[in-house]
């Protein structure tokens, strides 16, 4: 009995794995990104996956298959041996060839001698060829980018794309796109995970985005804050005469009180200020003590966050 090779091996646990899953060939072939007529000679063992086709079959189809990572690469060895053999005997059999016997007659010694020597001929042998392979199913797409069914295919995601170093680098994206531009959408046309998609190839979580956002909304509204205290504390003080009562009052000069209408009008600024740029504000809460000043603190959705300032009268 003939011993089997790692690519029939390989084909029969694959048929097996496949088995199990109550799909067809064409259905499979649509999911990896590949032929129906690829899938029937992955499982008889004449055809050995590329490494990203094994790599969708392994995520995408059956992930038990991630077990005969070993034999896979036994019979991927196998075949490119295979194929470097091929190629080089053809390579020997057209720069090597023996010349074709030659016939001689009677005359045909003469005939040969006043005669050049003629062009050896040389009968090609069949050789192995390596079958087609689109270059466009290493992207992770079919040819027309659509599945037999209409749906789209979607492309495989690029390597490491899914590191703590390119998951940053994302984040940061999201970031600085928000700060240009806080009202951009999170999904749809021009939008902040197109945007994502376009640069790094792939997409982005809405609610990642939804949280970036919330950040990015509360910095703003800490350093807006921080300006109007600044501002505020630094404000050139103005002086309010006092008229001097008449020599004949024997009532002392009171010093006027500041109206208390222009520290309610600005505790109200401050508030309106506070709910026009935070959009997913929840609540606010404004405490004024018997000193007259007004202490506030506020709760955004999705992200809980409490601040607070002062304003003195």
């Amino acid at each position: 009995m003939t011993a089997q090779t790692a690519r029939q091996k390989l084909g029969e646990v694959i048929t097996f794995e496949l088995a199990r899953q109550d799909r067809t060939d064409r259905r499979i072939a649509d999911r990896i990104a590949c032929s129906a007529e690829d899938v029937g000679r992955f499982k008889a063992g004449t055809l050995v996956p590329s490494a990203t086709t094994w790599r969708r079959l392994c995520q995408l189809i059956a992930k038990s298959l991630f077990s005969y990572q070993k034999l896979y690469s036994e019979a991927r060895a196998e075949q490119e041996s295979e194929r470097e053999i091929a190629v080089r005997g053809l390579m020997t059999h057209r720069n090597g060839a023996p010349p074709s016997a030659t016939i001689s007659t009677n005359i045909g010694d003469k005939i040969k001698a006043a005669k050049p020597p003629a062009t050896p001929v040389v009968t090609p042998q069949p050789a192995i060829i390596p079958p087609p392979h689109s270059a466009t199913a290493d992207l992770g797409v079919a040819p027309s980018g659509r599945a037999a069914d209409g749906r789209m295919l979607q492309p495989a995601r690029p390597d490491g794309s899914m590191s703590r170093s390119a998951r940053q680098l994302r984040t940061d994206f999201v970031r600085d796109m928000l700060k240009q531009r806080p009202d951009a959408r999170t999904s749809g046309a021009d939008s902040i995970i197109a945007a994502v998609r376009r640069t790094f190839g792939v997409g982005i979580d809405p609610r990642h985005v939804e949280e970036i956002r919330t950040e990015v909304a509360r910095e703003r509204l800490e350093a807006e804050v921080r300006a109007k205290i600044a501002a505020e504390a630094t404000a050139t003080p103005v002086a309010i005469p006092v008229t001097p009562p008449p020599a004949s009052s024997p009532m002392p000069a009171v010093e006027p009180r500041p109206d208390s209408a222009d520290h309610e009008r600005e505790i109200g600024d401050l508030v309106e200020m506070l709910v026009s740029s935070v959009p997913t504000l929840r609540t606010l809460h404004v405490e004024v003590d018997d000193n007259g000043e007004a202490s506030f603190t506020f709760e955004i959705r999705r992200a809980i966050w409490t601040g607070g300032g002062r304003v003195r009268r």
